[in-house]
């Protein structure tokens, strides 16, 4: 769940966020995810459009 103080941001800040919060690597995330760690890295700089 997206907590309100994120309301306002972008969904790469979002993700940046959350990673660093959570000292979460690129690779730990795509682990995670299944979301390779170049469109991780290219969403989180807002060069790549989130798929949801």
């Amino acid at each position: 769940m997206v907590d309100i103080k994120h309301q306002n941001k972008t969904i790469s800040d979002i993700i940046s966020q959350l990673r660093k919060e959570k000292n979460l690597t690129y690779a730990e995330l795509e682990e995670l995810t299944g979301v390779s760690r170049s469109v991780l890295n290219r969403i989180e700089r807002g060069n790549e459009a989130a798929r949801i």
